[in-house]
């Protein structure tokens, strides 16, 4: 499974937010106020990053992929096709029940 990192687009926003907060301090208080937009900026950018999902991984057809299941498996035997085994057969969805 492959996906691109999104962990230079995470540090920019950070980054963006931070200098825009501190601009907007020093505007308002000077150098403290700059301290302290910096850091609210920051929080800021760093709230939209863990809040925002990343980019979508892939899993390009014929991967291979190894599953642990850590809870029981029950199959119903009446889906199991135990004739003309070697052949593709459709499964077919059951019946829809109305609520």
């Amino acid at each position: 499974m492959t996906g691109p990192g999104g962990k230079g687009k995470d540090a920019g926003t950070v980054a963006t937010t931070t200098v825009t907060g501190a601009g907007i301090g020093a505007i308002a208080g000077g150098g403290k106020g700059a301290g302290i937009g910096a850091g609210i900026g920051g929080l800021i950018g760093l709230g939209a990053v863990l809040l925002t999902r990343g980019p979508e991984a892939e899993l390009p057809r014929g991967s291979t992929m190894d599953i642990e299941i850590e809870r029981d498996l029950a199959l119903d035997s009446s889906y199991i096709q135990f004739y003309n085994t070697g052949h593709a057969q459709p499964i077919t969805a059951p019946p829809y029940r109305q609520p």
